[in-house]
């Protein structure tokens, strides 16, 4: 687990980084770009052969589904077993868990959808404050978990309390900063 918990780490860290670096290096090498959000995309079909270039679109496609997937799935396990069969109707039957299973992703799917006809700017920017925001709350509780024997519950609360307060307290200081990454975020 030890081991396993290493690497997870540095993969985030690398990801991280290179996601949250690569909007204001490719701005600072094309400032006529008019969209953020067309900076890894620009990045790839200057800088690779055209496979490669394809194999990198195919990724953020096949990432963007997956995400979808997986978040689909975890509002209608959040909604149907901790709301309705927990809270509402704990001796609900399968047969009324498995329809509302349906109903409810259904619902969500169509609030995706909707809300997809008409994104909001600068996505890449909402992509980095989500993944910064959970790697801020995230990473030292995780961290210390796996290492600390005197890691407890209530350490991991106040690490991650902390982590959430220090990361929107410097999002709001580099947001408000003069600058290339003012216009970037």
């Amino acid at each position: 687990i030890v081991k396993t918990g290493i690497i997870a780490m540095t993969c985030t860290l690398i990801y991280q980084f290179t996601m949250s670096g690569l909007g204001p290096f490719v701005y600072s090498l094309n400032q006529g770009l008019t969209d953020v959000d067309y900076t890894s995309f620009y990045a790839a079909t200057s800088a690779l052969p055209d496979v490669l270039t394809g194999l990198f679109v195919a990724g953020i496609a096949s990432a963007i589904q997956s995400t979808i997937a997986a978040l689909c799935i975890l509002v209608v396990a959040s909604v149907v077993v901790d709301v309705f069969r927990n809270i509402i109707r704990p001796d609900a039957p399968v047969e009324k868990l498995n329809r509302l299973n349906t109903i409810i992703m259904i619902i969500f799917a169509a609030v995706c959808i909707l809300l997809a006809l008409d994104p909001p700017e600068m996505v890449q920017s909402l992509i980095n404050l989500a993944s910064g925001g959970l790697f801020s709350t995230l990473f030292f509780p995780i961290l210390l978990g796996l290492y600390a024997k005197r890691a407890n519950l209530h350490g991991a609360l106040i690490g991650g309390i902390g982590g959430l307060i220090t990361f929107v307290i410097c999002n709001y200081a580099t947001s408000h900063s003069i600058g290339i990454f003012a216009n970037i975020y």
